[in-house]
């Protein structure tokens, strides 16, 4: 049984004490509640010393604990000298690792529980625990509700990092009162719906992409636009990117869209517009 403190050069990091037991070939660890600024981090491990050495011990595990309490996604990427976005994740984080030996992998299952997002846009409250993992190369995350003043995203998916595909679904509904928080003011009346999914593998995507704001008005003052009634239904597979339908009413008239985007036959999108003159920064469109 032994103990011993690290002190890291970094002023921003305190001591940290590490206790560790070993008995019947088993070695204990454990690291002390250690305060940062990414949280106060807690880690017990448990490892099996005596069949690290041995073919026998197929059958014994590594296995780990983790628990951050009052997690901060910024303070975690300042002390790793990381340039974080503007804004902060927080909550609180526990995870358990096992890796049983002669695996190539190990298997990780977490939870963040109370999260929330800070945002430039404002505060947004994860309304359910986000449970989350890897099994292998295949990284999980349940859906995840995420609630703010002006706006809701539900996401969640998978990422098979050995077979090199992605399975991921996220719904987005945007308040009108969104509008008035914008760098530019927006008057918007009904909210916006987006529907997004990618499926299969990285070079062979397929998926989704719909936006619905039917009976529904954004205007502008500067320059002065105003779209009503836009729809968009976007299809996307083996990376082109097809638009099945598409419209809205621009001032006083109407845009339809089609095409879509092939980079290899140079197809981009087509836009049919009747009626529809807009003063824009370079210019007239009519």
């Amino acid at each position: 049984e032994g103990w011993a403190r690290w002190a890291p050069e970094r002023s921003d990091l305190p001591p940290v004490d590490v206790r560790m037991t070993v008995a019947d070939g088993t070695a204990q660890v454990r690291l002390e509640p250690w305060d940062t600024a990414a949280g106060v981090v807690t880690v017990r491990a448990e490892i099996p010393v005596k069949d690290l050495a041995t073919s026998e011990g197929s059958g014994s595990a590594v296995t780990a604990t983790l628990d951050v309490v009052g997690m901060s996604a910024l303070g975690a990427a300042t002390i790793a000298g990381v340039e974080a976005p503007e804004g902060d994740l927080t909550g609180r984080l526990s995870a358990a690792l096992q890796w049983r030996l002669g695996d190539p992998m190990p298997q990780v299952q977490g939870t963040l529980e109370d999260a929330a997002i800070l945002s430039p846009l404002g505060e947004f409250a994860i309304e359910e625990d986000i449970a989350f993992g890897f099994d292998g190369e295949v990284f999980r995350m349940s859906d995840a509700v995420v609630v703010g003043e002006n706006a809701t995203v539900i996401a969640g998916g998978t990422v098979d990092l050995g077979a090199r595909a992605v399975d991921f679904a996220a719904n987005l509904r945007i308040a009108p009162e969104l509008g008035a928080v914008l760098p530019v003011p927006v008057f918007i009346r009904q909210p916006i719906t987006v529907e997004t999914r990618l499926r299969g593998p990285w070079d062979r995507l397929e998926g989704l992409l719909r936006g619905d704001h039917r009976g529904g008005q954004v205007r502008m003052r500067d320059p002065a636009v105003q779209i009503s009634d836009f729809t968009l239904d976007v299809g996307l597979r083996d990376g082109i990117a097809d638009v099945r339908s598409g419209s809205m009413a621009l001032n006083q008239g109407r845009v339809d869209l089609g095409g879509g985007w092939d980079r290899r036959s140079g197809q981009g999108l087509v836009l049919e517009i009747d009626r529809g003159a807009a003063l824009l920064p370079l210019g007239i469109l009519s």
